[in-house]
């Protein structure tokens, strides 16, 4: 075979990279606020394929230094959401940018960006030198501008809606969004990299189904890879759950997760036959290859310094007469069960005298689990009338912890445990079958001082973000204006919507104000336009 033909296989190993086009509602903000975003992804091929089902986006400077990020669920649709801006930021020139871990295969220049100008009336405006280096080749996003003078609580109809978008045809468009702002608060800056879409080598695989954890095992002694070792994760407090799997022929593995949002604590080990032979290393959350963006001196002119100061004193508005209605990270009562339900049986240890150790509130009491030894070893054995029960090893968890060393678990004092649930039957969890499971349960929550795993690591994860809501106002009479900096914003909105037009509430000032449609076409092309409205 020749090296033509070789090639072309190890190009078509992998599905190609996908391609997001990514929109904000504005391109000038003011330091605590939100930035709305939509993402669609580029195709020229129908019907769209969807491989990645998480899309990550980050608040970035020019040097790729994180300074706020979220996880956002993708569909066939797009993402959208809302990213918020630190509060303590120096005004200046950021970048938001979006990619998902599949895209991390070929890094940086694959994501798409937005640049933007924030500016914070707290700090003075800082200047940034101007930098030659162009990490990577940009295509700006074509725009259009229109103008007319619309009266207030205009309802855009078909017609303005065809004069806005005159060369896109209903057939054409896939997805769209669409914001109202103040004028020059918008620049098109947004960038598409041009970059190859096709590689060689996978190290981070689609997130299919949703957020994952990935990482390598390796051999802490020769460097080596270790091949077919269970990896173990357990989520501690609400939406407690447990999740094994086994690294692949590369030493890599990947724990596929439930769809909470919020922080939750994690802990990733191995098995304990491994604590002491292998490093456990955990992929970054975020893509921390170091980058070097456009950059230029932050300036704002007369214009921009205009608007910028009337979203400053919009946004004081709204804090004063706006209740913030950010949606909290709230939890079924479902969230409170450990992720295998109705125990078979729960041990209360109070409810016994005391006795010295573990080992005997096991073996003296009528319980569903039992303390065995064979070959100078104890393990675990649950008692049941299933003939698979003995097949397997029953899990053993400490406070939601797997913990496979058994004379770990039994040094355990019995004035520190509060209870014991024990399930008597086989217990199928994603890939693996235990011979039921015994969870021994402290009463102060901190794993009762045992001995974890050596290499075992904890992790304060962010899953997905909270929804949030815009401000409501306080005084919900028609009186009272809208004082929203972003007056209007739609991030998904169909061709059949886009016909039948848009409403908006009337700003707080009068004044020049943007109407802004942007998308995507079944062509794989992203467009962008500006229609200027003149509010009286």
């Amino acid at each position: 075979m020749n090296s033509q033909k070789i090639r072309a296989q190890q190009n078509n190993r992998f599905p190609e990279i996908e391609q997001f086009s990514l929109f904000t509602d504005r391109s000038i903000y003011a330091t605590g606020e939100n930035i709305a975003f939509a993402a669609f992804q580029l195709t020229d091929s129908l019907p769209q394929v969807l491989l990645s089902r998480v899309l990550y986006v980050e608040l970035i400077s020019p040097q790729a230094d994180q300074l706020s990020a979220g996880k956002y669920t993708l569909s066939t649709q797009g993402a959208q959401g809302k990213l918020e801006i630190p509060e303590d930021l120096n005004s200046g020139n950021y970048y938001l940018r979006a990619y998902t871990k599949y895209m991390r295969n070929i890094g940086p220049e694959a994501y798409a960006y937005a640049l933007l100008k924030v500016v914070n009336p707290e700090k003075a405006v800082s200047s940034f030198l101007m930098d030659s280096v162009n990490f990577l080749s940009l295509s700006k996003v074509q725009n259009d501008r229109l103008s007319s003078n619309i009266p207030k609580d205009t309802i855009f109809s078909e017609k303005n809606i065809r004069e806005i978008l005159p060369s896109i045809s209903q057939e054409d468009l896939i997805s769209a969004c669409v914001s109202i702002v103040p004028a020059n608060s918008f620049a098109d800056n947004y960038y598409a990299a041009e970059h190859k879409r096709y590689f060689n080598r996978i190290e981070y695989l689609p997130e299919t189904n949703g957020l994952s954890i990935s990482g390598l095992l390796k051999n802490n002694e020769n460097d080596s890879v270790i091949v077919g070792a269970r990896i173990k994760l357990s989520i501690i407090g609400n939406g407690r759950d447990f999740l094994a799997t086994e690294t692949n022929e590369e030493g890599r593995f990947l724990l596929a997760l439930p769809a909470y949002s919020g922080r939750r604590d994690l802990f990733v080990c191995t098995e304990n036959s491994l604590e002491n032979a292998a490093d456990l290393l955990i992929d970054n959350d975020y893509c921390r290859i170091p980058i070097q963006l456009p950059d230029t001196i932050f300036s704002l002119n007369d214009a921009e310094k205009a608007v910028a100061l009337h979203l400053i004193n919009n946004q004081r508005i709204s804090l004063n007469f706006y209740e913030n209605t950010l949606t909290k990270d709230t939890f079924p009562a479902a969230f409170n069960k450990v992720f295998y339900g109705t125990p078979s049986e729960i041990v209360r240890l109070s409810n016994y005298v005391e006795l010295p150790n573990l080992e005997e509130y096991f073996n003296e009491l009528p319980t569903l689990a039992k303390v065995r030894k064979k070959q100078g070893k104890k393990y675990f054995k649950v008692l049941s009338n299933n003939a698979e029960i003995p097949v397997f090893e029953p899990l053993v968890m400490v406070d939601q912890v797997a913990i496979d060393n058994t004379e770990a678990v039994l040094a355990v004092s019995p004035k520190q445990i509060e209870r014991i649930e024990i399930i008597n039957a086989p217990y199928i969890k994603g890939a693996f079958t235990y011979g039921g499971i015994i969870h021994l349960i402290s009463k102060e929550g901190y794993f009762a001082d045992i001995d974890l795993p050596k290499n075992g690591l904890f992790l304060d994860y962010q899953f997905f973000n909270p929804k949030k809501t815009q401000l409501k106002n306080k005084d919900v009479s028609h009186e009272n204006p809208e004082a929203a900096n972003t007056i209007y914003w739609n991030p998904l909105v169909t061709a059949s919507e886009l016909e039948k037009g848009i409403s908006y509430r009337t700003p707080a000032l009068a004044g020049n104000y943007e109407l802004l449609v942007r998308g995507t076409t079944k062509e794989g092309k992203a467009f962008s336009t500006k229609y200027l409205l003149v509010i009286n």
